[in-house]
């Protein structure tokens, strides 16, 4: 075979045999796009916006919206009919008697399981206000237009307290009305107004609306009420969701968007989302199709990707590996012709099935993105000589540490235990490391027993065992007996890498230990605690 690509993948025990493709770019100073556009995120673009207004929308038919003014100068006084709202701190002029206003839409054709992602409340001004505006509440009791009054929520109930106040309405503040001039006037509601609608989307019969009230505002706003002649004046609620089977894309989306190195990624960032129901597979898993996409799978064996199986993708999914008794190395590990695999968001967890040669993931030609990787020797090894890998934004931690007895047959070191490494470089180049959360806290077992970050030309000095360009950026690092170890081997003095704008966390052990001979280009890196730079320690 030509071009043949190895991938070994382990981290949960022998998982996957997965193709690899060597076309991962060099790094730069930029951000690296994902532009790989899925099905579910393409979805987003389904996402609903429908306006409630009487008369006009979602038809003609819809009369859902009700409002009405409570005034306190006329606490029994029902303005149901109305075709104007007021709401004043002073009404009529120097009495400083209040007017509220209350005001609800019919919402109820939105599905339940929507998800809301914006609201928007426009208003016809007939008298615009200045100072500080008027807020806007949600209701907390049940009222009827036609009977509403200052002091009644109906004929037969009060409010607890007039005017709708009191135990009548939330305390948070949805938005503020605050027109400076006459026409339509549009308040987009906060996070507080996105949730309050949100909860009357899900539970239609807690949505009681809004009520509009000022603190000490002088200057009354008035605006077109729901039986207003001109149908376009009268108030319009417009909502946007995502219908169901959305949420998840909306989700996704939101998790895609996060730039690797703002962030440091942990349980909640990192591997499948909630919402992705997982389908177990006992046993190996094979892909033999090209370009696949597979998603929610959870395997208790090995994947096997076919030579056919180039430019695959995995996400949202999670690989237990084969049993420890199986003596698989790799979480998956083949080699053939052709290549490409992105693995995003998944989790790889060995626990309960380690073994004292099995890695999380080992490969070249790859990428790893927003995955959770533990319980592995190393976490990610990059030893291949093809090369070529993106890993950011994952959590690579709780490695897996074994020992026995010096001189045992097969054993992977001579010294009688693992030296276990988040990530370990040996071998190829065009190497991307940016972003991730590398190792834990060694008192609470987290951590990896040898390095976050082993690195070294250790197989050879010939030139197929070259290791070359890596950049290595914006990572948290912690743990280890150092948490970067630069070992210079086999004549190569690590020129072709660079270490910046990295953040440590306090560990036991050294922070960047390296060779004298070692020429790595460091810069910017900082205790994470402090901004402090970190301890480079040469010997």
């Amino acid at each position: 075979m030509k071009n043949l690509r190895t991938l070994s993948l382990f981290s949960v025990a022998s998982l996957v045999t997965l193709a690899l493709a060597s076309g991962c770019a060099p790094y730069d100073d930029e951000q690296i796009d994902d532009d790989l556009e899925t099905p579910d995120e393409a979805a987003l673009g389904a996402s609903v916006t429908v306006n409630f207004q009487n008369g006009s929308a979602p038809s003609a038919s819809y009369a859902g919206t009700t409002d009405a003014t409570l005034q306190e100068s006329a606490p029994s006084t029902n303005s149901g009919s109305s075709a104007g709202i007021l709401v004043d701190m002073d009404a009529p002029s120097g009495t400083h008697k209040a007017n509220d206003s209350i005001l609800r839409f019919d919402i109820g054709s939105i599905p339940t399981t929507g998800t809301v992602s914006s609201v928007k409340l426009t208003v016809n001004v007939t008298n615009s206000t200045g100072g500080a505006g008027y807020n806007v509440h949600a209701l907390n009791r049940a009222w009827t237009e036609s009977q509403a009054t200052w002091s009644k929520a109906s004929s037969t109930t009060s409010w607890s307290a007039a005017g709708a106040r009191g135990a009548d309405r939330g305390t948070a503040v949805l938005g503020t009305l605050l027109p400076g001039a006459l026409g339509q006037y549009t308040l987009t509601l906060n996070a507080a107004g996105i949730a309050a609608v949100q909860s009357w989307v899900k539970t239609p019969s807690k949505n009681f609306g809004f009520v509009i009230d000022g603190i000490d505002n002088m200057d009354g706003l008035q605006f077109d009420s729901s039986e207003a002649t001109t149908v376009a004046n009268r108030p319009k609620l417009t909502i946007t969701y995502a219908p169901p089977g959305d949420a998840c894309a909306t989700q996704k989306a939101a998790r895609k968007a996060l730039v690797p190195g703002n962030y440091k990624p942990g349980a909640s960032t990192t591997g499948p989302l909630p919402c992705v129901a997982l389908k177990r597979i006992d046993g190996d898993y094979t892909i033999s199709t090209p370009n696949a996409v597979v998603e929610g799978i959870e395997v208790y064996g090995s994947v096997i990707l076919t030579a056919a199986a180039t430019n695959v993708t995995i996400r949202h999914s999670v690989f237990h590996g084969p049993p420890a008794s199986s003596g698989a190395k790799t979480f998956g590990l083949h080699n053939y012709d052709g290549g490409g695999l992105t693995i995003e968001d998944s989790h790889i967890d060995l626990t309960g099935r380690e073994e004292w040669k099995r890695d999380g993931i080992d490969g070249g030609n790859l990428t790893l993105r927003r995955n959770e990787i533990e319980r592995g020797v190393d976490g990610v090894g990059l030893m291949t000589t093809y090369g070529d890998a993106v890993v950011e934004a994952n959590w690579i931690h709780n490695g897996y540490y074994t020992s026995w007895p010096i001189g045992t047959p097969g054993a992977p070191q001579s010294d009688g235990h693992v030296h276990s490494d988040a990530i370990q470089l040996q071998r190829g180049g065009n190497y991307t490391i940016r972003g991730n959360l590398l190792g834990g806290d060694p008192g609470a077992g987290d951590a990896y027993n040898n390095a976050g970050m082993m690195i070294a030309q250790a197989v050879s000095a010939n030139a197929v065992d070259h290791l070359g360009t890596v950049l290595i950026e914006k990572n948290w690092l912690q743990g280890g007996a150092a948490v970067i170890n630069l070992a210079y081997k086999n004549g190569n003095d690590l020129h072709e890498i660079t270490i910046r704008n990295n953040r440590f966390l306090r560990s036991k052990g050294y922070y960047i230990y390296k060779n004298p001979e070692i020429k790595t280009a460091i810069s910017g890196n900082v205790f994470d605690d402090t901004n402090q730079p970190v301890t480079i320690t040469t010997h």
